[in-house]
């Protein structure tokens, strides 16, 4: 398998399912588990790489809080997953802009609605809302109102965990040459030999040209994580337009 043909399927399997992920690891399982083992090991191969490069990276992660509304080690990881779903363009790209994701059409955001516009305070009496707890709040509301607020509130937002094994079968996991820090811990290590697969020096070079992050730089120019998320603003402004349109929070946890 090549870089080229790698993200032809991603591309595939995406266009195939929309916006629908189980889809897109359904129709994607069925069709990698039906190539040859070596192809089979290498798409995972592929995908294991782009995520190591992008690992821990600054710029996702703030797009990542803006979209998902917080972010923690799993958030992260499966947000990268996500990122590797939209494509190669959509990746590259915002690893230099991570601002750029609010050009897609569709994003998943996750987050909490603005309560006061499925709330009317006439309800109580004219006592101030600050005197009711959100439980007693949500009671008065219909059963309408409230699936429609479970919907918004408990969004799977943009994480893609299923995309980390997709299409490998059971008989694959011993043939894997592991390198570096994998991100799969469910999948046994084992020592490497010559019968293993694993990427060549050359599509590990091919995968590592790729990567070109904002300002040259994975983590920026911060002190801390809690710097950089307090610099959203600057850096995902249209990203967090999107989210307060749609009258969601920003911090879920």
């Amino acid at each position: 398998m090549t870089k080229e043909s790698y993200w032809k399927l991603i591309d595939l399997f995406r266009e195939k399912s929309g916006n629908d992920l189980n889809f897109f690891h359904e129709f994607g399982h069925e069709h990698i588990s039906k190539l040859d083992q070596k192809e089979r090991i290498e798409f995972y191969l592929y995908t294991g790489k782009y995520l190591e490069s992008i690992n821990e990276c600054v710029w996702l992660d703030m797009a990542c809080k803006a979209i998902n509304g917080y972010v923690s080690d799993d958030t992260s990881l499966y947000f990268n997953l996500w990122m590797i779903a939209q494509g190669k363009e959509v990746l590259l790209n915002a690893l230099r802009d991570p601002d750029s994701l609010s050009e897609l059409e569709y994003i998943p955001f996750m987050g909490l609605p603005d309560l006061d516009k499925y709330i009317n305070m006439e309800l109580f009496d004219g006592e101030d809302e600050e005197y009711f707890s959100e439980s007693e709040m949500l009671g008065e509301l219909s059963p309408d109102i409230l699936e429609e607020l479970s919907r918004e509130t408990y969004g799977e937002g943009a994480q893609f965990e299923n995309l980390a094994s997709m299409g490998l079968l059971e008989e694959d996991y011993d043939l894997i040459a592991y390198s570096g820090e994998y991100y799969d811990s469910g999948i046994p290590h084992t020592d490497d030999n010559d019968e293993k697969v694993k990427l060549s020096k050359e599509q590990i070079k091919e995968i590592e040209e790729d990567i070109v992050f904002m300002d040259d730089s994975k983590y920026g120019d911060y002190d801390s994580f809690e710097d950089a998320m307090d610099d959203l603003e600057n850096v995902v402004p249209k990203l967090l337009k999107r989210r307060k349109d749609l009258g969601l929070e920003l911090d879920l946890f």
